[in-house]
């Protein structure tokens, strides 16, 4: 299989760019070369920064057939007609040439031109950089375009030959890094700007020892207007005729004046009440979670100024540790934290909500504030997210399972279930619910359920499902095979500890294979990307085992530690090289396979017992390196 990008790379892009313009606190964006308005559906959705809305949005394209697609794109959803936002969203479609004069009526905070300006002949890039920033000056300015020398790891390119060719047969040029470079600085300079530079999908999925390290598939560049910097004569002159607006599109909001002041303090206390219902207490965020509230207040800063006048009126409520004047309690109300499965993304779940992160640049990508949330899982860097709720709201059900499509703002899918959902694992073809004693196996192109497994009482929710569609395997505990009597006379049965492990392939919906793993309950499982590896560790926590899939042969043993300790997570890199433990001991252990493979082969012994010691000091200096360059992955460069 050749070497690919994983989430794929305009999507990548995307979230960069996102991400960038919210750190910006950017309140208007217009997009250069907007197409169908892919980039531009990225910044619909509410900001989770509530002060820094973005509530304008502009579009220029010279296409006036995706322009009528990005007319339909744009458009409001059912949801937005239901839960109103809070700030106003304009939308303008401008048909026209990017690269004449700029359009009078708009000043945008930033401007995004990706993937345009390698599609224009060299002679006009001037012309397009002086119109944006020249013309239109604009706070922050981001440019992405691809890496010519990345195309060295696209053998069908010819990289460095005579017959090289572009990524795309409509490019007038490529530049390298240090051509792209060399622009952006001159224009920088020229134009009164700071610049910075990021890379995009710097690795490819399935590499080999082949593959080239030059940057990243896609280049970007950030620019930021330095007022300091005086600039003349830098509106460049153009016989173009200005663009013409084409469309626009305006998002609903609530637009109603504020209640009288006793019909807000009883609104307030009426929702205070409700979230005493399902908390012992109440905290700022409860209520600013709730639409009826918010609406009221547009800000949280204004809702908590308010609150903090009021103290006599929630006299009979019990406030949080800080009271009425507390601050944000995301960091303190973690629910749920994880990476996507192929640890581009990180999805958290509060008390407040949900949030998701890009992690390469590192920024947040996606936030909702809607109550608890206790689960939150993500299918690789797609927007479709499986979302469980913490239960302090009627609406949001530990026994209730929804799928999101987060782009849209939509429920594609709700399904409840008799008891609380524990965990769900997903992947391209499968999508699994665990409960105490069942695992829900779902189809995940239409939500038919396929199969239930009943299992052993796991009132953990123990359980690990590969990211492989092909190698699908679903691993949880199961009580021994071979049942050890009690020694002490005349006492009552026990139940079976879960000391095995049940291999099950959610493909054929079939169990396959049986491992004895540990001589104590398996407490953690973990399968690795290509579903050809689990690992597993008991309540014990010493000894870490990893074991090849479907055939359950042991492959590997590694001593963690000489004391018990309780393990939270077991992870193996992008290419199953490496192991990384991390435990209640407040360390982190990071270990070679191959090591482990070796040592586990030179042993001898009864099979719990078989496989030497490999301490973290041994593997962790030569290997931390390539861990980490393995996590950051991205998919096709088109």
């Amino acid at each position: 299989m050749a070497p690919y990008f994983d989430p794929p790379m305009w999507e990548q892009r995307r979230i960069c760019i996102s991400s960038l313009l919210y750190e910006q606190k950017v309140h208007s964006v217009l997009e250069v070369g907007c197409g169908e308005g892919n980039i531009l559906m990225y910044l619909t959705a509410p900001t989770a920064d509530d002060e820094n809305p973005i509530t304008h949005l502009y579009g220029i394209d010279i296409n006036a057939d995706s322009l009528k697609k990005a007319e339909l794109h744009m458009q409001p959803s059912p949801r937005d007609f239901s839960d109103l936002r809070v700030d106003e969203l304009h939308i303008s479609l401008f048909h026209g040439d990017a690269t004449g004069p700029p359009i009078p009526e708009i000043a945008p905070d930033a401007i995004v031109c990706s993937e345009v300006i390698e599609h224009l002949q060299p002679s006009l890039v001037g012309s397009m950089t002086g119109a944006v920033l020249g013309g239109y000056r604009p706070r922050v300015a981001v440019f992405t375009t691809p890496n010519a020398e990345f195309n060295v790891n696209f053998p069908a390119l010819g990289y460095g030959t005579e017959k090289a060719q572009f990524r795309d047969e409509d490019h007038k040029f490529e530049w390298t890094r240090a051509e792209f470079v060399n622009w952006a600085n001159e224009s920088a300079a020229r134009y009164g700007y700071k610049v910075t530079f990021h890379d995009i999908g710097t690795w490819m999925c399935g590499a080999d020892d082949s593959f080239v390290k030059c940057g990243g598939c896609t280049q970007m560049a950030l620019f930021v207007r330095d007022d300091s910097v005086e600039v003349v004569d830098v509106v460049p002159q153009s016989d173009l005729p200005v663009p013409r607006l084409f469309a626009t599109i305006d998002h609903p909001f609530y637009d109603k004046p504020r209640l009288p002041e006793d019909e807000v303090l009883q609104l307030v206390r009426k929702m205070a009440g409700y979230a005493i219902e399902y908390d012992d207490v109440f905290y700022l965020d409860m209520l600013w979670n709730m639409m009826e509230v918010r609406y009221q207040f547009k800000r949280r800063r204004i809702l908590k100024e308010w609150l903090n006048t009021k103290v006599e009126d929630f006299m009979f409520f019990q406030c949080g540790e800080d009271g009425l004047d507390e601050d944000n309690r995301a960091d303190s109300d973690l629910l749920f934290i994880n990476f996507n499965q192929d640890f581009s993304c990180l999805s958290v779940g509060t008390k407040n909500g949900y949030k998701i992160y890009n992690c390469e640049p590192f920024g947040k990508c996606y936030a909702r504030s809607e109550g608890g949330i206790g689960t939150v899982e993500m299918l690789f860097c797609t927007s479709l997210v499986a979302l469980v709720g913490s239960g302090d709201q009627p609406t949001l059900s530990p026994r209730r399972l929804q799928i999101i499509n987060t782009k849209r703002q939509s429920i594609i899918c709700e399904l409840t279930f008799p008891t609380t959902i524990l965990a769900v694992k997903l992947n391209r073809r499968r999508l699994i619910a665990v409960l105490e004693e069942h695992i829900y196996v779902y189809d995940i192109s239409n939500m038919k359920l396929l199969h239930t497994i009943e299992t052993p009482p796991n009132p953990t929710g123990i359980c690990a499902m590969s990211p492989s569609s092909d190698n699908c395997f679903i691993a949880y505990p199961t009580p021994a095979s071979v049942s050890v009597p009690s020694s002490k006379p005349g006492a009552s049965p026990e139940i079976p500890a879960t000391t095995d492990v049940m291999i099950f392939d959610a493909n054929t919906c079939e169990a396959i294979n049986i491992i004895q793993a540990h001589k104590t309950p398996v407490s953690c499982l973990a399968i690795n990307r290509d579903g050809t590896l689990l690992a597993t560790a008991s309540d014990k926590g010493t000894v870490i085992r990893v074991f090849s899939l479907p055939s359950a042969q042991k492959i590997a043993q590694f001593r963690r530690g000489a004391y018990p300790a309780k393990i939270h997570s077991i992870t193996f890199n992008a290419t199953s090289s490496l192991l990384m433990v991390s435990s209640d001991t407040d360390t982190v252990h990071i270990f070679r396979v191959a090591d482990g493979q070796k040592r586990s082969k030179g042993s001898s012994g009864s099979s719990a017992n078989n496989g030497g010691s490999l301490h973290p000091s041994d593997s962790f200096a030569s290997s931390i390196n390539s861990f980490g360059d393995s996590d950051s992955v991205v998919d096709s460069y088109s």
